[in-house]
């Protein structure tokens, strides 16, 4: 499938694969669960890469989700979530978050190794201080956008909200 060409094998093989095409271009990073594909991630999708030229995207791995959401968290497993965030025509590059389970995911390994130009986070993500500390110390920009709901749409949009709606109908 096309999209695999997207997906990196680990942060070494995304960082080589950077190297060779990001001369002259901004590399943008934003990361997270990404459960049941939605609008909203969309809107923050779209406003990521509208912050350079080359978007990647990180997927918190099954592991992780479990440690941060509970047990019956993942819905979607992380291969065939990072496929779907590869398959949008907004990102460049894809690849799983393996770092070790903790009170707060040490990002510097990712960041350290892709040297990304711009860090996307949503205004009131809890690692936004943490990333900005580390964008002075590793050169890279953190960029907020406030959680936004897609047009004419007057309920909430996250996947919790989804499988809430998918519970009391079933």
């Amino acid at each position: 499938m096309l999209t695999d060409k997207k997906i990196a094998k680990n942060y070494a093989h995304l960082a080589r694969k950077l190297n060779a095409v990001r001369k002259g271009k901004h590399v943008v990073f934003l990361s997270g669960t990404f459960d049941l594909l939605h609008t909203g991630h969309l809107i923050f999708f779209d406003f990521a890469k509208r912050q350079g030229d080359i978007l990647v995207v990180g997927i918190a791995t099954d592991q992780n989700i479990k440690f941060y959401k509970g047990p019956k968290r993942p819905v979607i497993p992380e291969k065939l979530r990072a496929r779907l965030a590869a398959g949008l025509a907004m990102v460049d590059h894809v690849v799983l978050l393996d770092e070790e389970i903790t009170e707060e995911l040490d990002v510097q390994k990712i960041l350290s190794a892709i040297r990304p130009n711009k860090v996307v986070l949503l205004q009131k993500d809890p690692l936004l201080r943490s990333h900005q500390k580390l964008g002075e110390k590793l050169g890279f920009k953190v960029v907020t956008q406030a959680r936004r709901k897609p047009l004419n749409v007057d309920f909430p949009i996250s996947t919790s909200w989804i499988i809430e709606q998918i519970k009391k109908r079933y």
